[in-house]
């Protein structure tokens, strides 16, 4: 009927089940969904895992095999009594080898298939004898061929009963038969296509053996001898016609008939016909099947009538025909099938009509085409039917109601016809309605089914909307269904087959069809697929009634059933039709059909195709494939022998107009129109003295306004402007051609409208400020105290491992033994507090949901608490096991959906609205949650909370804005930024700010299962010996410290741990640059990145990385790195200043040259095979820069967030250093040693926590107060670092100051933030009151959401200000030059936003996300930086600037 996704059989649910899920449960539970939406998933397992021979041999006689009827719904429908009557169930043997073998000893001359030629003449018979012994011999050819149960063997006939033998001959010996379309190597044109998609089904089922006739496998053997294009690799064909004939040995039967068969096993693989995508496989058991014929056996047949007659066309290897037809046959007596070839009948049509009359048919069925098609011929030649019919189903497309009638009028009785739903994954059957049952919507849509005498067999339908709630009556929503004969889900393709387990408001698991539909008055209507579904100005259209509309206007010269409607733009159609008669091409003209849709549905046509008869891509059973056409259409790859004409005219979105009138006229876009809009934009910013031919420096472009240009340009038309535009495009003339070819296409966004969250407890009512500031003031301390809870387990894990009582002994006894625990504690640690996170999760939240939250109200404040504790468990833990599999386990129990295969190096939250696809790559953050609106003095602040899917293979390097979903392969590249709900397509590279197609996607390939294992082991097992590694470093660092520590000072203890654990830390680094010239040596571009190789990079980098986390704390701007980085072999000079060094691991630093030089943090050096080294020279590399792999950048300064694919060089004025060698010099060694300084006043900051904890911890005979105690000693250090932030900020952040003197406090001033625990006060009212202890002005309500501010004294925020993820900082550096400015922050700043030194973020706006913010000053010299870029690099930022600029900002 139709096919689409499907998993697991799932239990069916009790009449008291369904009862207890009261109406309020119904609306209120938590319901979830695939495609982007928050659906929960379960993993349940499915036998095609498990193959049958795998289990104990049991003999026919003995085994006992459960019915799929369970003993209760017996007792709850008596039907299923009468049900059961239509075969022998004493025994229990259900399945269909034992339906046919039963079938066999008692009915053996029963024909149950015959086999018509196109001149209506029955030409082979199968009866059940025959078929039994002839799959028997096809059993034993498969055995002899060393085919095992459980093996896949493709059945790939030419129309005919064969594929019956074949397919009961897989199932007689326990083998999978997958059910496919044969090679077509008779069509040419459609060859290529046809042996592809069987390659690549034979491939995802892992077949060896492929079943045929032998008239099919001489033919094919031609054909693939006489092309190189056409080939089946690695499957070998068997024939099956002469089976009857050959030699059958004794122990060959015995072995067949000792294999199990059981009601639990895959009776064979349906390959979808790929009406909406690609076929996959759907795994159908016995039990499921053998139910589905049962059920449909007792809707559809006349019980009284004991020789059923049912005719068909349709292809054998299709599900509808297959199972409701052949299969049915073969487990009924009761039923005679009549099949012919469906090329005879689209040939013949009548032919269909003289098989009902002339084997006198009770039951025929068909898709909605194929009876239009036939009363059309019937009523040319005024003929009706003799035949009485039962039952005349008609599904498998959307049903007409014009086909309604016309079966009505060539004789088949309204009584019969019989409307069905069904699909693949339901075995075909899944619910119809007939006579005066069929009812016709007011949208002309006919009614496919009641739904409730479904329930009487275990079949349960509902509609839901896209949250999942189970909608009202007449609501179109989506069709969800549960059975237990739903199949067991995709072979080979575990996340389609999440879609099984959609968990809707009663709380209960459906599948999701994809299918649009209604429910009224019991009765079911389709009114689409959901993915083909047609959204314009908001309004949903459905392709079905624009197809209808033009095959009913112009039906002499438009073929039925070969118009295809699809999204052609947001607000756009696109239109491909198939003419009767290409000699009267000329008969329907595009103007004419876009006219028609815009009187008849009100829509805007902009692409209309006509072709020739047969050029519409169809699947194997007549089903249009919309989204082929639509891809050929977008595409233009058309065969153009089939294009008769194609019309086109450009959209309003095309012509850069606005308009809400769908009627409004449509003219082509003049090219003009374009580069007159792109000429405005650049006249808005330089002004309107713009000369287009003069040069930029005659048009007085200063820096600012470059960089002003770049950022307009590449927001309104979605490209990437070269960093040195000004010297590729010298004139404004020729960058205006440059932006009008290059302009890109923005993704489309779909953002459903959110519900307020609200359920009985009416969590989310808002809370006044003081009862929110109560609450967090609890969970701040909750937080805390859980932190403490945390060290509980290590602390008597340790007891057990050491004597704890001598770990803070400094004497010459025991103090190398201590340590003997550190392998132990830490992952108990670990352990504990990861425990504590996912307790904590699921206690307070549940599922996170689709929905809006108030700020503040007390889901508010339960999300507040989870957020804060995740952020705490990121800096505690999960920086250590981010890319391994630990990650991935961690967010699995958190309830995100993550496959193993998956690759997480990036951060998670808001766990449950995370889908991520198998073999994904996180590289950046994910969050699935914004504030949704600017602050209202009549609203609250809100929180918008939408789900984020992330398809197979794709890679996440940028940022992904909830409710985004991003297809298969797709890429989205370091800094670019997808707004909300966009929808990236498969395959496809996002890239810029907002972000715009890039091109496609270079195929990643997949790693093989044992490189995924050994990856996977070596990086958990190498956790372990980071541990040991660590511990070796502290034994020796003890070593060092031996007797070099004053014994009897108070604070000696103190201060061994003190210089313990730094020293420690450069004794792991030593430890770095051993194992890199180990594992890695010197590694050049020309070498390829093997297994070995790619496990080496990964160990280096990662105890690089764990090693340098404690000293990057507290040293991460000191020339110590550079020392380090030329140990592990980068060429590096001493002047060169790193302010991130996490971006330049040991597999990169070989590939790296940097001289006198200023590198900003963020930043992306990509390295890449025979690309050379990168170099930086002389030049300032600005926040977040990417930069290819190979680049040479010389005397240059690069902007924030830019992307460096070419080498650049002299972009500024002059490249002398400021000052002497010997300035320099000493320069650099007062930086130092003022760090060094700095580092030391650390020490003295622990003393009053220390005393605290010596004298109320450690001689504390309580274990409760002492951890009360423990919990004060962490509240008073926090408190005495945030002191002392403040002291050393008054000190050093003023303008004027020295840049090195300034570093050292943000040294200071970030290590000691990050450790004070101060990201507890996000999110809360706290949090303005701290920013003013600080120094900072706000001048009202500030809603701080992270990510970091630094130079608090220099910022000044504006009354409701909302900062979510931002970056903000009173300063920005260019090379040698530093500035300390005012920042004026306001609005909203959406996640990524940057805004430093004088920037002026406006408030009332929302800005963002990934905007930054730059303010000009006149302390840089306009002379020595007036180059030709947009914007300088900066530290946390870029800027260059000049004088005459001094008073604006703007966003890049």
């Amino acid at each position: 009927m139709k096919s689409h996704d499907s998993s697991n059989n799932n239990a069916v649910p009790s009449p008291a089940m369904v009862e207890k899920v009261s109406a309020e449960e119904e609306t209120s539970i938590c319901a979830q969904q695939r495609l982007g939406q928050d659906k929960p998933t379960k993993t349940r397992p499915t036998n095609h895992r498990n193959p049958s021979f795998l289990r104990p041999v049991k003999d026919y006689g003995t085994s006992s095999i459960d019915m799929p009827t369970s003993s209760n719904l017996t007792e709850m429908f008596p039907q299923f009594k009468e049900l059961m009557g239509l075969i022998e169930t004493g025994q229990g043997k259900d399945t269909l080898v034992h339906a046919m073998k039963r079938n066999s000893e008692t009915f053996p001359d029963h024909a149950l298939a015959n086999w018509v030629n196109g001149e209506c003449q029955v030409v082979n018979s199968l009866t059940y004898k025959k078929l039994w012994d002839k799959a028997g011999r096809v059993a034993c050819l498969l055995l002899r061929h060393e085919v095992k149960p459980g093996d896949r063997v493709m059945i790939a006939y030419d129309f005919g009963l064969e594929f019956i033998v074949g397919m009961f001959g897989c199932m007689r010996m326990g083998a999978i038969a997958c059910s496919v379309y044969p090679p077509n190597f008779v069509d040419k044109s459609k060859a290529k296509y046809s042996f592809d998609q069987f390659n690549s089904q034979a491939q995802d089922a892992g077949a060896k053996y492929a079943l045929t006739s032998t008239t099919f496998k001489r033919g094919l053997m031609l054909a693939v001898r006489l092309s190189r294009n056409l080939k089946t690799p690695g499957v070998s064909w068997l024939s099956t016609s002469n089976v009857a004939s050959g030699k059958l040995y004794s122990d060959e039967i015995r072995a067949v008939e000792s294999i199990p068969i059981n009601a639990e096993d895959i009776a064979f693989i349906q390959y979808s016909s790929g009406s909406t995508g690609n076929p996959k496989g759907i795994v159908l058991t016995h039990k499921a099947v053998c139910h589905n014929i049962r059920a449909c056996h007792a809707v559809t047949v006349d019980t009284s009538q004991s020789d059923l007659v049912w005719v068909t066309w349709m292809p054998q290897y299709h599900d509808y025909a297959l199972i409701a037809f052949y299969l049915t046959a073969c487990y009924s007596p009761h039923v005679n099938v009549f099949g012919c070839s469906p090329i005879d009948f689209i040939r013949n049509p009548l032919l269909w009509a003289d098989m009902m009359d002339k084997f006198r048919a009770t039951h025929i069925a068909g898709p909605n085409f194929s009876y239009a098609l036939l009363a059309k011929r019937m009523r040319a030649i005024k003929r009706q039917l003799s035949a009485k019919l039962q039952r005349a189903n008609i599904a498998a497309e959307p049903i007409s109601p014009r086909t309604i009638e016309a079966m009505e009028e060539i004789g088949i009785e309204k009584s019969a016809i019989m409307p069905c739903y069904g699909l693949a994954e339901v075995c075909a059957y899944g619910t119809a309605c007939w006579g005066d049952e069929i009812s016709i919507s007011h949208e002309g849509v006919v009614s496919s089914g009641l739904t409730l005498r479904n329930e009487r067999y275990g079949k349960f339908i509902r509609i839901a909307d896209r949250r999942g709630l189970i909608v009202q009556n007449g609501v179109v929503g989506e069709i969800y269904i549960r059975g237990p004969d739903l199949a067991s889900g995709y072979w080979n393709n575990s996340e389609a087959s999440d879609r099984f387990h959609c968990m809707l408001s009663d709380g209960l698991e459906y599948f999701a069809t994809g299918d649009l539909g209604k429910i009224e008055d019991d009765r079911l209507y389709i009114m689409g697929r959901l993915k083909e579904l047609i959204i314009i100005n908001g309004k949903n259209v459905y392709p079905t009634d624009l197809e209808r509309t033009i095959e009913a206007e112009y039906s002499e010269y438009v073929r039925p059933g070969s118009t295809v409607a699809f999204q052609y733009g947001d607000s756009t159609v696109g239109v491909v039709l198939e003419m009767r008669d290409a000699k009267k091409r000329s008969s329907v003209t595009g103007a004419f059909v876009s006219t028609l849709l815009l009187n008849a549905h009100g829509v805007s046509s902009v692409s209309i195709i006509a072709l020739k008869k047969g050029s519409v891509p169809k699947t194997t059973s007549g089903k249009l494939k919309r989204f082929e056409a639509r891809r050929l259409s977008l595409e233009g790859t058309w065969n153009s022998k089939d294009v008769l004409w194609s019309w086109t005219i450009a959209s309003q979105e095309e012509m850069g107009q606005s308009s809400t009138d769908v009627g409004a006229k449509l003219v082509p876009c003049d090219p003009g129109d374009k580069r007159e809009a792109i000429r405005a934009s650049m006249v808005a910013v330089v002004g309107d003295h713009l000369d287009m031919e003069k040069i930029w420096e005659e048009n007085g472009l200063s820096s600012l306004k470059s960089a002003e240009l770049s950022s307009t340009l590449v927001e309104q038309y979605h490209l990437s402007i070269p960093i040195d535009f000004e010297t590729k495009y010298p004139t404004p003339s020729m960058l205006l051609e440059f932006v009008a070819e290059a302009a890109g296409e923005q993704f489309a966004t779909d953002v459903p409208d959110l519900k307020r969250e609200t359920n009985h407890l009416d969590s989310n009512k808002s809370l006044s400020l003081t009862s929110l500031i109560l609450l967090q003031t609890i969970g701040i301390v909750g937080i805390l105290m859980l932190f403490v809870a945390a060290l509980i387990p290590p602390f008597f894990v340790g007891k057990v491992a050491a004597d704890f009582s001598v770990t803070f002994e400094i004497g010459a006894s025991g103090r190398y033994a201590t340590w003997a625990w550190i392998p132990t504690v830490v992952p108990v640690f670990f352990l504990s507090l990861s425990v504590e996170l996912i307790l904590v999760k699921w206690v307070l939240i549940g599922r996170y949901r689709s929905t809006i939250i108030d700020i503040p109200s007390i889901s508010y404040f339960r999300w507040w608490f989870v957020d804060r504790f995740v952020h705490m468990w990121e800096l505690w833990v999960g920086i250590f096991i981010l890319d391994t599999k630990l990650a991935v386990l961690v967010y699995k129990l958190l309830g995100a959906r993550i496959p193993w295969s998956a690759n997480i190096d990036g951060f998670l939250r808001e766990f449950d609205l995370v889908s991520v696809g198998e073999d994904c790559c996180i590289q950046h953050q994910v969050r699935c949650r914004k504030v949704d609106s600017l602050p209202n003095p009549k609203e609250p602040v809100r929180l918008a909370f939408r789900p984020i899917k992330l398809g197979k293979g794709c890679t996440i390097k940028g940022m992904v804005s909830p409710g985004c979903v991003i297809d298969d392969g797709a890429v989205v590249e370091t800094n670019a930024a997808l707004a909300e709900g966009s929808v990236v397509p498969a395959n496809v590279v996002a890239k810029g700010s907002p972000a715009h197609r890039g091109g496609m996607a270079k195929k990643r390939g997949r790693d093989s299962s044992f490189r995924q294992w050994v990856f996977a082991t070596v990086k958990c097992a190498w956790l372990l010996v980071e541990l040991y590694m660590f511990f070796g470093a502290v034994l020796l660092s003890q070593l060092i410290l031996n007797q070099q520590l004053p014994v009897d000072w108070r604070y000696s203890k103190l201060l061994y741990w003190f210089l313990l654990l730094p020293l420690s830390a450069v004794m792991s680094l030593l430890a770095s640059v051993i194992l890199k010239w180990v594992l890695i040596g010197r590694r050049l571009p020309t070498h390829e990145e093997t297994l070995h190789r790619s496990l080496a990079y990964w160990v280096c980098d990662t105890h690089f990385r764990l090693s340098a986390y404690t000293l990057w704390a507290t040293l991460h701007n000191s020339r110590f790195w550079n020392i380090v980085f030329m140990l592990h072999g980068m060429d590096v000079d001493l002047i060169t200043f790193f302010t991130d060094i996490t971006h330049f691991p040991p597999s990169k630093v070989d590939l790296i040259r940097v001289r006198k030089s200023f590198l900003s943090t963020g930043l992306s050096f990509q390295v890449g095979h025979q690309e050379g080294k990168t170099e930086v020279i002389d030049s300032s590399i600005g926040f977040g820069v990417v930069v290819s792999p190979g680049v040479k950048i010389h005397r240059s300064s690069i902007p924030i967030r830019a992307h460096v694919t070419e080498s650049i060089a002299d972009t500024m004025a002059t490249t002398a250093l400021p000052e002497a060698p010997l300035v320099i010099t000493l320069r650099v060694i007062l930086k130092e040693l003022s760090h060094l300084t700095l580092f030391a006043l650390i020490f003295p900051s622990l003393i009053p926590s220390f005393e605290f904890f010596s004298t109320s911890v450690l001689e504390c005979p309580m274990f409760g107060l002492a951890f009360l105690n423990v919990f004060l000693s962490i509240a008073i250090q926090c408190l005495v670092w945030i002191f002392l932030i403040r002291v050393v900020q008054f000190i050093f952040v003023r303008p004027g100051v020295d840049s090195g003197l300034y570093t050292t406090y943000v040294i200071y001033g970030w290590s000691l933030k990050s450790f004070a625990f101060t990201f507890l006060l996000w999110g809360t009212p706290f949090f303005g009151h701290f920013a003013r202890f600080m120094g900072s002005t706000v001048n009202g309500t500030l809603w701080y959401l992270g990510s970091s501010i630094y130079d608090y004294n220099m910022i000044e925020f504006s009354d409701s200000t909302i900062v979510d993820d931002a970056h903000i900082t009173g300063h920005y550096a260019v090379l040698h030059d530093f500035v300390i400015r005012k920042t004026k922050v306001g609005g909203v700043m959406h996640p990524g936003c940057y805004a430093h030194a004088g920037a002026v973020v406006r408030e009332g706006e929302e800005h963002g996300p990934w905007k930054s913010f730059v303010q000009a000053s006149g302390k840089l010299d306009h002379n020595v930086y007036s180059g030709r870029i947009q914007n300088g690099a900066s530290n946390h930022g870029t800027g260059f600037l000049s004088d005459d600029d001094s008073s604006r900002s703007f966003s890049v």
